[in-house]
């Protein structure tokens, strides 16, 4: 009797129920938790492009003189950072993003450098490339961190794992700020003549910071500091002797010359007389030393400012790494056999 009377309690209820929800659906939508909109779905994006390889993959790096340990991917956002404005392209960030990760993977695979101190890679963009901490960057950024953070984020999680490899290696993917109508050919700027660095025509960017440069010296400071290196030097009559015998390259940089009759490369005399670039000329004015230069940076490799160019004119992040890097293949990396832990 009683097992009766509750099977016909519940079929009672049964009937009831949607009744009961069609009188209170106003009411359960009300408690129901808010939908986000699509730009509260963009502003939780920086914590969630952290899933992916980069993030597996730990490197040392060496920054202000130490070596720190981070994720690849927080080195990628802190070099990215450093190195190219936010405003650029976002197609332009993410060739950028894989040019950072390459040369990291391709330090890896090669011989540490002693100064180095046991790291991959260094902050001096004399020898590596410029990184600061994202976190510091972000509060640099002030009122525009937010917009720019998921702006990096997403160039480096949408190439996550991307990287530059010719003949299945991954490449010593330099890149500069900005040049000429041409890129340097490697050959004509280090000892190393590499296939997938060659010169390249890349579009010009004359709005580009530094683009001209302007360096005055006096004459007698600079005879005695290039003494000092090369003491068989001899300068006599007026400026105008004191260099001859240029060599330059396709795109106007200076490969050699002669200085007081000793040869040196292009590249000796940028870094004495603390030049934008190779790409110079030199003459006396006002009885001073004047050197003018065009870009910044060695010339080899990726042009950033370039790069952003061709990101507005449409190119990809593919179309503008394969234009700079020669005969390059883009493809995702095994971190199982690149160190990752």
């Amino acid at each position: 009797m009683k097992r009766l009377f509750f099977l016909s309690f519940l079929l009672a209820l049964a009937a009831l129920l949607p009744s009961f929800f069609a009188r209170h659906e106003v009411a359960l939508a009300a408690v129901a938790p808010p939908q986000q909109s699509a730009a509260a779905r963009q502003s939780a994006l920086p914590a969630v492009s952290m899933i992916g390889l980069d993030a597996s993959m730990r490197i040392c790096a060496l920054v202000e003189g130490a070596p720190v340990y981070m994720s690849l991917e927080d080195f990628i956002l802190g070099a990215m950072a450093a190195e190219v404005p936010a405003e650029f392209e976002p197609e332009a960030l993410k060739a950028q993003a894989v040019a950072i990760r390459t040369f990291v993977l391709n330090r890896m695979n090669s011989a540490p450098f002693e100064e180095h101190l046991g790291a991959v890679v260094c902050d001096d963009p004399g020898h590596c490339m410029a990184y600061i901490p994202f976190e510091r960057m972000l509060s640099a950024w002030g009122s525009n961190a937010d917009a720019y953070a998921i702006k990096f984020r997403q160039a480096v999680s949408d190439t996550g794992g991307m990287v530059l490899l010719y003949d299945n290696e991954p490449i010593q993917a330099v890149f500069f700020s900005c040049t000429g109508v041409y890129t340097e050919d490697s050959g004509d700027v280090w000892e190393c003549d590499l296939d997938y660095l060659k010169s390249v025509e890349s579009p010009l960017t004359e709005d580009a910071p530094d683009y001209l440069g302007r360096v005055e010296i006096d004459p007698d400071q600079f005879k005695e500091s290039f003494l000092k290196t090369y003491p068989k030097a001899k300068f006599s009559g007026g400026v105008e002797n004191w260099f001859s015998d240029y060599a330059l390259s396709r795109a106007g940089a200076v490969i050699s010359l002669s200085v007081g009759g000793v040869k040196v490369s292009g590249s000796q005399l940028r870094a004495m007389c603390s030049l934008n670039s190779a790409n110079f000329t030199v003459c006396e004015e006002n009885g001073r030393l004047v050197f003018y230069t065009v870009g910044r940076g060695h010339g080899v490799g990726m042009s950033q400012y370039g790069a952003n160019e061709l990101a507005k004119q449409g190119y990809t992040c593919e179309q503008i790494l394969k234009t700079y890097y020669t005969g390059v293949a883009i493809a995702k990396y095994n971190p199982d056999e690149l160190g990752a832990s």
